[in-house]
C-alpha cells in the first residue's frame, strides 16, 4: 500500500472522488450532477460528433502562444524590477494593482484593441499569466544574497554575465513557482477569452453547452481543460527538476 501511494499519489487521491461522484450521479439527486460514466459518454460524443480534438488543438495553440508571450514579458519585468530599485518603485503599483484586479473586466478593451479574432484570445491568455510570473521572478531576484552580486562586480563581471550566472540561477526556485502558477492562470484566460470573445475552441463549447444546461457535456469539457492544465503543470515540474538539480 505504501509503495502504491508513493508511486501513484494523484491516482490515489482521485479514485475516491471518482467513486463518490459515480454513486451520487446514479442516485439522481440532481440533474446537474450526472454520473461519471455519463460524463465520459458525453466526452466520447464530443470527440466523435463535435470535433473536440480539433477544438482542443486550436485552444492549445492559442494557449501556447499567449503563455510564451507572458513568459518572456513576465521574466523580463521580474528581472528588471528585482534588480533595479528605481524601476521597481515605478512599476510595483501597476503589478500589485493588476494582481488583484478582475481580469475579465479587461476583455472589452482587448476586443477594442485586437478585434474578435484569435489575437484577443492570445492577449487574454497573456494578460492572465504575465503578472503572476513577473511578481514571482521579482521575488526570486530579490532573494539573492547581495554579497554575491558585489563580489561578481568586484571581479569585473559584466551586467549580462551577472544576470546569466547569478540572477537567473538564484531566482529559479521562486521563478518556477510563478511559471507554474502562470500556466494555471493562462488556462483561465483561455476559457474567458474563448467564451466571452469569439465562442471558439473549448471555451466556446463550454459556453454553448452551459447555456443549454447540458451538465454532462459541461463536465466533460471541464475535465478536458483540467487534464490540459495538469499536463502543462506536470511538464513545467519536469523542467524544474532538470534545471534545479541542486535543490534536492
Amino acid at each position: 500500500m505504501r509503495r502504491w501511494l508513493d508511486r501513484w499519489p494523484m491516482l490515489t487521491a482521485l479514485l475516491p472522488v471518482a467513486i463518490v461522484w459515480e454513486i451520487v450521479g446514479r442516485l439522481h439527486l440532481s440533474s446537474f450532477i450526472p454520473s461519471l460514466t455519463q460524463v465520459f459518454g458525453a466526452w466520447w460524443t464530443l470527440v466523435t460528433k463535435a470535433h473536440l480534438l480539433q477544438q482542443t488543438v486550436e485552444s492549445c495553440l492559442a494557449l501556447l502562444a499567449g503563455y510564451i508571450i507572458a513568459l518572456l514579458v513576465g521574466v523580463c519585468i521580474g528581472i528588471l524590477t528585482g534588480r533595479y530599485s528605481v524601476l521597481d518603485a515605478m512599476l510595483s503599483p501597476y503589478l500589485d494593482t493588476m494582481m488583484s484586479a478582475p481580469m475579465a473586466a479587461f476583455v472589452p478593451m482587448l476586443v477594442l484593441v485586437f478585434g474578435l479574432g484569435k489575437g484577443s484570445i492570445v492577449a487574454s491568455v497573456a494578460l492572465y499569466a504575465v503578472f503572476v510570473i513577473a511578481v514571482n521572478v521579482r521575488a526570486g531576484v530579490r532573494s539573492i544574497d547581495h554579497a554575491l552580486l558585489e563580489m561578481a562586480h568586484s571581479l569585473g563581471a559584466s551586467e549580462a554575465l551577472v544576470v546569466r550566472r547569478i540572477l537567473l540561477p538564484g531566482a529559479l526556485p521562486l521563478a518556477m513557482t510563478g511559471i507554474r502558477l502562470g500556466f494555471s492562470r493562462a488556462v483561465k484566460g483561455l476559457v474567458i477569452g474563448e467564451a466571452l470573445i469569439s465562442l471558439v475552441g473549448l471555451g466556446g463549447m463550454l459556453a454553448t453547452y452551459g447555456g443549454g444546461f447540458d451538465a454532462d457535456f459541461v463536465y466533460a469539457l471541464i475535465i478536458t481543460l483540467v487534464v490540459i492544465a495538469l499536463l502543462g503543470v506536470g511538464l513545467i515540474r519536469l523542467v524544474e527538476r532538470r534545471l534545479i538539480t541542486w535543490r534536492r
